[in-house]
């Protein structure tokens, strides 16, 4: 019987050299992205997960990271900025009712 390598040598992997395989910029402009217009999520839209991260981000017993996962799109920015956005009203209104510096 013949080798592999001989009958399908297609189907064996080929070994590249990392510097010769072409290139492309990055797909990601932080140009554009300043540009744009930053939103938090609809008014009633994601209730259940920004209650959650709500609660452990002023929680003292919780662990100090909680990580936000999903495919591209998927909207962990816009959650992100949610949660930042109630927690800085939250402070904010704290902080000017009982006559604390801004």
């Amino acid at each position: 019987m013949k080798p592999l390598a001989t009958m399908c040598p297609n189907l064996l992997p080929k070994v590249y050299n990392v510097k010769s395989l072409p290139r492309v910029g990055a797909a990601y402009d932080d140009n554009h992205a300043l540009d744009q217009k930053r939103t938090v999520c609809l008014p009633v839209t994601r209730i259940a997960l920004l209650e959650e991260i709500g609660r452990w981000a002023v929680a003292r017993d919780e662990t100090p990271i909680y990580l936000l996962t999903g495919h591209a799109g998927f909207g962990k920015s816009t959650i992100v900025r949610t949660v930042v956005e109630r927690l800085f009203a939250s402070w904010a209104r704290r902080s000017s009712s009982q006559g604390m510096p801004n």
